[in-house]
């Protein structure tokens, strides 16, 4: 890692590393992956995305020496699914299968994150873990949307 990386260029690299694996996922091929909410004239029936980058910086500043401390960064990236459902005649059944396809598109990005060898590579990177997995099917006068979270908690060392 060059000494002049920080810790918003680490987190843009895993970002990207991420968001790039689910994009090229085959079995995600039907499923609108972006880097962040694409608005409603981008929507799509299948989508992913991912929220802001939040966590906690451990940076000491300098106290006179001419050394470059260690910056640790734990942080998240949430990845959000919605799915949204074929209208179908019975809306028990619709329900069943919204719910049933937000848990496939779950079990995609959490098989691809969890068997990742690639993540071991990333510079800077010291662990990664799926640390919270969410989702709930909820009708509405088109049929029933599923909302799916997955978190995504890496923990990044620069010296």
């Amino acid at each position: 890692m060059s000494e002049d990386a920080n810790c918003a260029v680490v987190r843009g690299r895993i970002l990207r590393h991420t968001l790039t694996r689910l994009h090229g996922s085959p079995a995600l091929a039907l499923v609108g992956v972006w880097p962040c909410y694409p608005g409603e004239e981008h929507e799509t029936p299948e989508m992913i995305w991912c929220g802001d980058l939040d966590g906690q910086l451990e940076i000491p500043v300098s106290t006179g020496a001419d050394l470059r401390h260690p910056r640790d960064d734990a942080f998240d990236i949430d990845i959000y699914v919605r799915i949204n459902s074929q209208v179908l005649a019975d809306p028990f059944t619709a329900f069943l299968a919204t719910y049933d396809r937000l848990a496939e598109v779950l079990g995609v990005i959490e098989n691809l994150l969890a068997d990742d060898p690639t993540l071991d590579e990333m510079p800077a990177l010291v662990d990664a873990q799926l640390t919270r997995s969410a989702q709930t099917v909820r009708p509405t006068n088109e049929g029933p949307i599923g909302w799916g979270l997955c978190t995504l908690t890496a923990h990044t060392r620069l010296s």
